[in-house]
């Protein structure tokens, strides 16, 4: 499918375990999709995965030493 990707293609574009992505399928973290059945996998959205995989990493970055004072923010 067009815009959509396996578990298996989730964790090789993130290096994430197939247990961590499939959690978060479940939660509904993201946008995916479970085909009704016991053969078919979950389908991933592409973008919507994407844009949570970057906001994730963005989150739990490491930050330059001061970059909260910096922000006005205290410690």
């Amino acid at each position: 499918m067009n815009g959509t990707m396996t578990i298996k293609e989730a964790m090789e574009e993130t290096g994430a375990s197939l247990d961590f992505i499939k959690r978060h399928c479940q939660r509904g973290t993201f946008l995916a999709a479970k085909p009704l059945g016991r053969t078919g996998g979950w389908r991933i959205f592409r973008e919507p995965f994407r844009r949570w995989w970057s906001d994730r990493i963005g989150a739990t970055s490491n930050r330059p030493a001061g970059a909260a004072k910096q922000q006005g923010v205290k410690k």
